[in-house]
Order: structure tokens, then sequence, then C-alpha cells
């Protein structure tokens, strides 16, 4: 069972387009749910979600949040173990998505893996649309890095992962990432005010700073595979 977990912001027809994608292209609708971050003077959205809710579309309605914080949130609300994370500008294209990612999560008895595919920008380069369990969450104590104001969470994960040498690609797994920086989307508001938060606070140094946090959320999860029989062939940890 998979939990989507999706910030949005004015963008109903990106959120009917991501929920239309997710559930006609999986094997098993009913083992889905789209779970949406709408802010609470997002009219738009609202609307927009009203249109979609169901017991397999959800919405946390709450005051606005930085990225990383909207995750978090969702990922408490969510119902089911799997998480995903992505936003309304991601789009299914592979046919059975779902099994795909539920086959690589057998694989792993601790679960504690991260499961990534093409997104038509990063691709295998770095996890922007991620799968993990929240065993991973239970063994680092957060979803998200709480560090940042915009960005930088995706990358933070994949290090991590790559660290413990779980990050699992998958290329027959094909998520479109629409995003304006190579010309897939409109640069609107919602993008524009992140650029601008971007610009105000220096991510990239934030995110040098804290490697070694980054290496505690490493250990963290080799002590959690250790502790469930399972073995990290890193000397460091």
């Amino acid at each position: 069972m998979i939990s989507l977990l999706v910030p949005t912001r004015a963008r109903p027809n990106d959120m009917k387009r991501f929920c239309d994608a997710a559930f006609g292209l999986a094997k098993d609708p009913n083992r889905i749910e789209v779970y949406f971050y709408l802010d609470d003077d997002d009219a738009l959205g609202i609307e927009g979600f009203k249109a979609l809710e169901s017991d397999r579309v959800k919405a946390v309605i709450a005051p606005r949040v930085f990225l990383a914080e909207a995750w978090n949130v969702l990922c408490r609300k969510s119902t089911y173990d799997i998480v995903m994370q992505t936003g309304d500008d991601a789009v299914f294209r592979t046919q059975n998505w779902d099994e795909m990612v539920l086959a690589e999560f057998e694989k792993v008895n601790d679960k504690i893996v991260l499961v990534y595919g093409k997104d038509g920008i990063q691709n295998e380069r770095m996890a922007t649309l991620n799968f993990l369990h929240k065993n991973w969450v239970k063994a680092v104590g957060y979803y998200m890095p709480p560090y940042f104001f915009t960005d930088y969470n995706d990358l933070w994960i994949t290090e991590v992962a790559r660290y413990i040498g779980r990050a699992r690609f998958l290329p027959d797994l094909y998520i479109e990432h629409l995003h304006p920086a190579v010309g897939k989307a409109e640069l609107d508001k919602t993008h524009q005010e992140r650029i601008a938060r971007l610009n105000e606070n220096d991510n990239s140094k934030v995110y040098r700073v804290l490697k070694f946090k980054r290496k505690e959320a490493a250990r963290k999860l080799a002590r959690f595979i250790k502790s469930t029989g399972g073995k990290i062939n890193k000397w460091w940890i």
C-alpha cells in the first residue's frame, strides 16, 4: 500500500492530472491513496480538491509551511507504510508502476531502501520523486530533513541512501517531472515564490554545513538494519 504525498498550491488542473495518471496506470488503484497538502488561503486548490475528494484522495488544509514541513505533516497523516515524496508537477508514465515499487520493498526485510525511477531530468543521478518505507522515518526520527526553506530534500535523501548502499534506481519506472527549468511547465507564481525563497536563503551552504547530519542519519539507519539482522558493508558505520 502506497501513500502519495503531494504539497500543492493554486494548481487544480495539475492536481487532477496527477490523480488521473497515478490511479489510471496503477495495477491496483485500491492500494493507493493521494494525500494533498493545501494552504488554507488557497481557494483554487481547495475547490479543485473538492472535485477529487474520495476515500482515496484526501487532504490536509492548514496554514502555509515550507515544503519539508508539508511532506512531514502528510507523512504523519498518511495511511500506508510506503510513502512517496512528490509534487503536483509529477506524472506517472509507466503501467503497473505500483507493482514495480512494491516489488522492490518486498526484496528487503527491514524495508530500509530508497526506490526511484526516471524523472526525465535527473534520472539516476538523484531521487527527485522517491519512495520510502516508514521504517526509515522511525529510524531517523523525521521524514524530510527540517533544515531547508525549499529544495534540497531529495538530494539529502539520495545521499543518505547511498551512504548505506540502499538506493534502488528502476530504469523502467518513469514518473515525469514537469519542471519549468527544462521548459515542461509555466513559471507560475508558486514557482516564482519558491525561487525567491532560494535567493533569500543560502540553502546550498546549509546543505554543505550539515553533512555530519546526513552521516548521522545513515548511522541510525545502519543501526536499524543491524537490529533486524541485516548487514551494512560500510566501515565508518
